[in-house]
């Protein structure tokens, strides 16, 4: 694999979590909704 896929993989995953974190904070409802389309719930 390379190192670089895999940057990339990390840094929309880190995205991901910051916009869902933000999310949470302001509106659980749509992190919920998030979460539910990325499969993660």
């Amino acid at each position: 694999m390379k190192p670089l896929a895999a940057v990339l993989r990390w840094a929309e995953r880190a995205r991901l979590a910051l916009r869902f974190s933000v999310y949470l904070r302001y509106s659980p409802r749509r992190a919920w909704l998030l979460a539910k389309r990325e499969g993660l719930a």
